[in-house]
């Protein structure tokens, strides 16, 4: 499984562009943004209207939006995963930093975890990554997780295959389309 995932910026063409020509490769783009609900409603139209498939598409915390668009897929930071969600309903992922936070949501419905930073990131400036006994730790729990922060083209081969996929932002929009695939190949090796 390869995840997008947007910066943490206002979206624009670029980003749509980007995102309509990686599409065959990636299983989802997590959309997590300072827009307005308006605004970012409009954007995800216009996304879509370019043939982004709307399943692909998963909304960070915005119920109301997601349910305005029609989508089903929605993520959560951890410790916001609202009580009264109807799991049934939504496709849930969640972010995920410990071990602890796995065993506590694996009863929860939510279908599987953003798992991180395993690597130096620069959205995570001055924060050590993921010790490598907190990584083999949260992999012996029996539950599905995506490997996030620092993914690159020479991180990539390092993430362990027992992640169920890899997420990224600048691996998926801050290098060139040819630098992306290489990360693609390498992962699904």
């Amino acid at each position: 499984m390869i995840i997008a995932v947007t910066p943490y910026e206002i979206l624009n063409d670029r980003h749509i562009d980007r995102l309509v020509k990686i599409e065959p490769w990636i299983n989802g783009v997590i959309i997590r943004v300072p827009m307005s609900h308006e605004s970012l409603k409009k954007w995800l139209g216009i996304l879509m209207d370019k043939g982004f498939p709307k399943q692909k598409v998963i909304i960070h915390t915005n119920i109301l939006l997601a349910q305005e668009m029609g989508m089903k897929r929605i993520h959560f930071s951890e410790y916001q995963l609202p009580k009264q969600l109807d799991m049934a309903y939504w496709e849930v992922s969640m972010s995920i930093h410990s071990q602890e936070m796995i065993r506590k949501i694996k009863q929860t419905g939510v279908r599987w975890g953003l798992f991180g930073h395993l690597y130096m990131s620069r959205s995570k400036p001055g924060k050590a990554p993921r010790t490598f006994k907190e990584v083999n730790d949260a992999l012996r729990e029996d539950f599905p997780l995506v490997g996030i922060g620092g993914i690159n083209v020479e991180t990539i081969a390092h993430v362990p295959k027992a992640f169920q996929g890899v997420a990224m932002i600048d691996g998926a929009f801050n290098q060139d389309v040819k630098g992306f695939l290489k990360m693609v190949q390498k992962w699904n090796g």
